[in-house]
């Protein structure tokens, strides 16, 4: 019975042969060394000759649809292999042509041929030719071809299993348990947020912060009442546990700003200890315990237990790195990078002989938003939140939790990032037990409501409590409302209705404010991976015009009475700390698109026109002396030595409303006095938590002054791993 022959397509290519079946690649019919991805792309451009292949369908062909990866640095990687073993390039290539942010097309001339693999003619033996009088026989010299096939055909299935077994193994989480249920704030409402988790596998410790000053709690793993933990500080921010589980690293919160005070509290009792005369905004444990690493704004020190010798192993001049980890072995410390200026958050790695930091994952998304990561204890996998654009940029965080095999990040691996939820709740920091079978994260169902202070009864009220609302302005006939929900701008009548959403992701907006003619709305935005810059949108037709360009952070617009112009600041470089340039405040006239700086303004910021257009005020850039500008005799004057921000001017210009004190220091809402610069109390915002992560007032349409409180809730959670 004739049997059909079944054909291998083998492609030929210069000196080189390719059999798509076997996926040999062979020169002057020399088998050349070449496994894995980079056969698998030679194969998909091999069939398309000539043209264009996507890099999106490369990707389809190297992974599953549900499969997540660093794709980018992966087919980099094949392709960089594959022209390797052709000895092509890629600034002159001969074989494989890269067309610049859309993918790869094959330009040498190609073969197409048909190889039979089962052939009707029997194979001709050819006996190997041996020399007079050896003694190798046949017969032996056939059995030690066969011993060695058998060999290499072990090997090839051991590697094959190993390749399989290994790409098999994922994590997937298969429960979880609430294991706090107050709600309260368990991390102060930045993105570059010092306060951690920790567990010594029977409990977990953090930091609530009922109003300002945060509080060391612990609860059982398995759910429960969370008790307080004894300090002898007012208040407290926790940071990391000793792989011994005996210590905690903690700063003390006995001073404004994030750097504060570090100590090693040990546990379950014992005197804290000083880590020398460090200040640190955030820091964490060496595996032996004897070593520190920590964070002072935008540079990364390592320093003993005693504080002594500190050595700098990075800097990112103008960022915030927070959450430093050490790895279990030693070798490598990786931090989060919050850079201000791209509003982008990306994790590093630097090792601990300060050789040059990089980043962990530079392919993984653009802009980034990764970051708090951690070790399991095995050091095999890392753990980490990537931030949701809702979220990312500003001030609240949030969002899901990724996993990492280590192995992949080694020289020539294929990262394979395993997602492992998926909303709506958010997360913010989270670390593996001792024994890597649950992750304890901390997870924010944010919510904000807009109240108005009647000064007659000393009461809150609600104004729209079923809205959560951020950065309310109303019109100036006091008809409309605009306000900001999960980073986009929202404008309605004041009872609600005809809401309409005028912005959308991936743009970030604060700061809206109504022109004067109600036809507008300017407002400080910012895409991911970009500067903050000025928009106006138009309240009809919701077009968006950008009014500002270039790579400085524009911030705080402010209409003119007119509506013709807005003034607002400038931030440009701050690596030179005596460059008073790197705060201004500029003009644009929306006519000539000109913009033109406010003379003597320098290291002035949060500009505010009066009503008649006749001053403007301003903070000096430390927010401690709030100034005055008459724009007729073009000249500045201080006006109260005030820690102020957010001004608003009354409707008769006597007045301008301002959030004064600090976020831990005797928040309130004061207004200051055009006449004498007389500061005026109106009421305390210690009992209110900012959702913003400081105070904030502004004024309603009847001249009552307006904040935002925090409702939100926060509670930790344990989510159950399956390793399969």
């Amino acid at each position: 019975m004739h049997t059909p022959n079944t054909s291998a397509i083998v492609f030929r290519f210069g000196p080189f042969e390719f059999d798509s079946v076997t996926g040999e690649l062979r020169k002057h019919r020399s088998k050349l060394r070449l496994l894995g991805q980079p056969v698998q792309v030679l194969t998909v451009l091999l069939e398309r000759p000539g043209e264009l292949v996507t890099r999106e369908q490369i990707k389809e062909s190297l992974w599953p649809s549900d499969t997540f990866v660093e794709f980018e640095h992966g087919v980099n990687t094949a392709v960089k292999r594959l022209r390797e073993a052709l000895g092509d390039s890629a600034d002159k290539p001969r074989y494989i042509e890269t067309l610049p942010r859309r993918g790869y097309r094959f330009i040498g001339e190609v073969q197409r041929l048909e190889a039979p693999s089962n052939s009707a003619e029997e194979p001709r033996v050819v006996q190997p030719r041996v020399a007079a009088g050896s003694r190798i026989s046949n017969s032996r010299l056939l059995s030690f071809r066969y011993l060695y096939l058998v060999c290499l055909a072990a090997v090839v299935v051991t590697f094959v299993a190993y390749l399989l077994i290994r790409e098999s193994q994922t994590v997937e989480v298969t429960g979880s348990v609430q294991i706090t249920s107050d709600g309260r704030l368990k991390t102060r409402n930045q993105v570059a947020d010092p306060t951690g988790l920790a567990t010594d596998g029977s409990r977990v410790y953090f930091t609530e912060q009922p109003i300002n000053l945060g509080i060391l709690y612990q609860v059982s793993t398995a759910g429960g009442e969370a008790l307080p933990v004894s300090t002898p500080f007012a208040g407290v921010y926790l940071l990391d546990i000793s792989s011994s589980t005996s210590e905690l690293l903690v700063t003390e919160q006995n001073a404004n700003g994030l750097a504060l005070p570090l100590w090693i509290l040990p546990m379950p009792t014992g005197s804290p200890r000083r880590v020398g005369d460090v200040l640190a905004s955030d820091a964490g444990f060496s595996p032996d315990g004897e070593q520190i690493v920590y964070a002072v704004t935008d540079a990364l020190y390592r320093t003993s237990r005693d504080g002594k010798a500190p050595r700098r192993l990075a800097s990112h001049q103008g960022s915030n790195i927070y959450a430093p980890r050490w790895s279990p072995d030693g070798s490598r410390i990786r931090y989060s990078v919050k850079d201000p200026q791209t509003n982008s958050v990306q994790l590093w790695e630097v090792r601990p002989d300060g050789s040059p930091p990089h980043p962990l994952l530079p392919s993984l998304q653009n802009p980034h938003r990764e970051c708090c990561g951690s070790w399991t204890r095995d050091g095999k996998w890392f753990v980490f939140v990537v931030l949701s654009q809702k979220t990312a940029t500003g001030c609240c965080g949030g969002g899901d939790v990724w996993m990492i095999r280590e192995a992949d990040l080694l020289p020539r691996g294929n990262p394979q990032l395993v997602k492992l939820t998926q909303g709506p709740m958010r997360f913010k920091r989270v670390i593996p037990s001792p024994d890597g079978k649950r992750l304890f994260v901390l997870g924010l169902q944010p919510r904000s409501q807009l109240v108005r202070y009647d000064a007659n009864s000393g009461r809150l009220d609600p104004i729209l409590p079923e809205t959560s609302i951020l950065w309310p302005n109303f019109s100036r006939d006091g008809q409309w409302i605009c306000y900001v929900q999960e980073k986009a701008l929202w404008r309605s009548r004041v009872n609600g209705s005809e809401r309409r959403q005028l912005t959308f992701p991936p743009m970030s907006t604060y700061l809206p404010q109504w022109s004067p003619d109600g036809k507008h709305i300017v407002f400080e935005g910012a895409e991911l991976g970009k500067p903050y810059k000025i928009y106006v949108v138009s309240v009809e037709e919701g077009k968006i015009e950008q009014v500002t360009t270039g790579p400085l952070w524009d911030a705080d617009p402010h209409w003119s009475p007119d509506g013709n112009s807005l003034i607002f600041g400038r931030f440009g470089s701050r690596q030179d700390p005596q460059d008073r340039q790197a705060v201004i405040i500029n003009r644009i006239d929306l006519r000539t698109k000109q913009i033109s700086a406010v003379p003597g303004s320098e290291g002035l910021r949060s500009p505010s026109w009066s009503p008649s257009g006749r001053y403007i005020s301003a903070s000096t850039d430390d927010m401690r002396t709030l100034k005055l500008f008459d724009t007729t005799t073009q000249k500045w004057r201080p006006l109260a030595t005030v820690t102020a921000s957010f001004p608003h001017w009354s409707k008769d210009e006597k007045y301008i409303y301002v959030s004064s004190g600090e976020a831990d220091k005797h928040p309130a809402i004061s207004r200051v006095r055009i006449a004498d610069g007389r500061l005026e109390w109106i009421r305390s915002l210690e009992d209110i938590r900012s959702p913003l992560g400081f105070p904030w007032a502004g004024l309603a349409p009847d001249g009552s002054p307006v904040t935002v409180r925090d409702l939100g809730t926060q509670d930790i959670y344990s989510l159950e791993l399956h390793k399969r």
